[in-house]
């Protein structure tokens, strides 16, 4: 019995595994090489290209708008630290991406009645817009 240094190869759709070459030729795979950059789009999709996946799901496009408005609140933010008039829309951003926070403490305390995590947070989301502390120092 001898003893050979596993080999790289192809898996298929399982990704790639290491194996001796014994076993390589046993289940006959080969190496996918591929020529052209469709063909590893193709395989892989858009992802690795620098092309985000599309949202399947309402709940995956309204998680992106919601997170989209907290991006654009941080840069209302920003900028209203030098321009104070930049702070009202970067509150109603703010309050806006909020509003799955607020909901869900809402129902926390209102329907399951329970003082829950999401009750803190929304206070703690709402006394940091009142008191006009949009960045930690």
């Amino acid at each position: 019995m001898t003893t050979e240094a596993p080999t790289l190869f192809g898996a298929g759709s399982l990704g790639f595994g290491l194996v001796s070459p014994k076993q390589r030729k046993k289940r006959n795979n080969r190496l996918l090489v591929h020529k052209s950059r469709h063909a590893l789009r193709s395989q892989t999709g858009d992802a690795l290209f620098g092309e985000a996946e599309k949202p399947k799901s309402p709940e995956e496009k309204q998680a992106v708008n919601y997170f989209r408005g907290n991006t654009a609140s941080l840069g209302f933010f920003a900028v209203a630290y030098f321009y104070p008039i930049f702070t009202l829309p970067a509150v109603a951003l703010a309050v806006y991406a909020c509003i799955p926070i607020y909901r869900r403490a809402f129902i926390s305390v209102f329907k399951e009645r329970k003082l829950k995590n999401d009750l803190l947070n929304g206070l703690v989301v709402t006394g940091t817009l009142a008191t006009g502390h949009f960045f930690v120092a």
